[in-house]
């Protein structure tokens, strides 16, 4: 059985919507608008993958299936970083609050869990911006830079 589309669900909810008048209408009025939100939900959600993860990860801890205090890191390439942006991680100089570390001499650990998310992602260069946000989609708390890491599709790779 296929689930309906988005477009399908909204054309059921215009239907519904058309056919509920008077006192109908007052005592389902909060359930359509509650089914409209969702579907706009939805929306968001199928234009933002991102937002998908979090949904799941978000139930997924709600049921006991992530544990804490354990937390992910995500693995990247420093092949997704300018040279430019390389050059403020080492040398420490990213203003913006980000906390960073030196990796072994063959990058860096980026802690991308901060109070004010979007003040400080306006301050990051672009590729970094990138590269926390698609970290904090998949619920990471850390980026492990590391020069032998494969490069992954999602992010641009840089010379």
């Amino acid at each position: 059985m296929n689930a309906p589309t988005l477009d399908q669900l909204q054309f059921i909810l215009n239907c519904a919507s058309g056919k509920v008048t008077g006192d109908i209408w007052a005592k389902h009025q909060t359930t359509l608008d509650t089914v409209q939100a969702w579907l706009l939900d939805l929306k968001e959600m199928e234009a933002n993958p991102f937002l998908t993860v979090n949904l799941a990860r978000s139930v997924l801890a709600e049921q006991g299936e992530i544990a804490e205090p354990v937390h992910k890191f995500l693995e990247l390439s420093t092949r997704h970083i300018e040279s430019s942006t390389a050059d403020l991680l080492r040398e420490n100089a990213i203003d913006s609050g980000v906390i960073c570390d030196e990796h072994r001499g063959y990058g860096w650990w980026v802690y991308v869990e901060m109070d004010d998310i979007a003040e400080s992602d306006a301050a990051l260069p672009a590729d970094l911006r990138a590269a926390v946000q698609y970290a904090r989609a998949l619920g990471c708390l850390w980026i492990m830079f590391d020069e032998d890491a494969a490069p992954i599709d999602d992010l641009p790779e840089y010379d």
